[in-house]
């Protein structure tokens, strides 16, 4: 067992809120807006906008609420509708763009001329080592040096084993990868979600994971859908409440602790694991969603 973290509020603790514009699901501009009033009270550190569906006219409200705490806003986008201008943007300090949505290089285009900084987000998954390594040239080729390969979104996903990579898939992504990055040295820099996935790549612009802390959902990291409802992180599909009561009432319920909990024990998939001491039993979210409570990382090769 792992010796588990008493605060309530991890610092810094990072916020993933996925927005939809309201007539096609998304909450209403008042809970919205005051659910970044409380983000901004609570001193969050990080908030990443995920907009999808088409454009929020409310996104400067929301941001301006949220720079009022002074938190850090990103602003990730998987097409050119969700995309806001350039004026609207104007207070978040980063654009992401998020691979696999309608056209990537469009949405590259768009972000380009909003002078900020830029990163590009992929999901590593079964079949899209090409179109993994054509979106990050893409992005490469236009000036964009930060490359996220993050966890995926399983919050009401049927389709959850297409994010399990067999060797062969991860062999197929590392020479994909490798090919488009290994001329650029280390002025391309690429974070890696997938602790086991990271081991693989031989990148120069590969980030540290010296001092891997293992699973941070529901600690360091929240989760908001579309519906306005509170996630451990979107790889992990456990209810822990609702933005209607805030951040602050999941933060403390027992949905929360019973979920560190389990995250901090050993799982039952890894006994006499030599490695589990480091790696901590890799993704917890991915690990539920496939094998149970008990189950391993199903992304570990051991």
């Amino acid at each position: 067992m792992k010796t588990p973290k008493s605060k309530l509020m991890s610092a810094p603790l990072r916020v993933y809120w996925s927005l939809r514009p309201e007539d096609s699901g998304g909450v209403s501009s008042d809970a919205a807006v005051g659910f970044a009033r409380e983000l901004a009270e609570l001193r969050v550190f990080f908030v990443t906008l995920g907009l999808s569906g088409g454009l929020r006219e409310d996104i400067s409200g929301i941001v301006g609420e949220l720079k009022k705490g002074g938190v850090r806003v990103i602003v990730s986008a998987d097409s050119e509708e969700s995309l806001p201008d350039c004026g609207m943007l104007a207070a978040v300090d980063a654009i992401d763009i998020r691979a696999g949505g309608t056209d990537t290089c469009v949405v590259i285009k768009a972000a380009l001329g909003c002078d900020k900084p830029l990163s590009l987000s992929v999901v590593p998954e079964r079949g899209t080592a090409d179109s993994m390594a054509d979106a990050v040239r893409m992005a490469v080729e236009a000036g964009i040096l930060t490359i996220n390969l993050v966890n995926p979104d399983i919050i009401d996903d049927p389709n959850v084993g297409r994010f399990v990579l067999d060797a062969g898939e991860r062999a197929a992504i590392k020479a994909a990868l490798e090919s488009v990055l290994s001329g650029y040295g280390g002025s391309v820099k690429v974070m890696v979600h997938d602790l086991f996935l990271h081991r693989e790549l031989c990148l120069p612009g590969l980030g540290d994971r010296i001092e891997y802390a293992g699973c941070q959902a529901a600690d360091a990291i929240a989760y908001i859908d579309s519906s306005g409802t509170i996630y451990p992180c979107a790889s992990m599909q456990e209810l822990l409440g609702h933005i209607s009561t805030g951040l602050k009432v999941a933060w403390k319920s027992d949905a929360r602790r019973s979920v560190r909990e389990r995250i901090l024990s050993d799982p039952a998939g890894c006994a006499g694991c030599a490695e589990l001491s480091s790696c901590m039993g890799g993704c917890r979210g991915l690990a539920f969603a496939t094998g149970g409570q008990d189950a391993k990382d199903p992304n570990c090769g051991k």
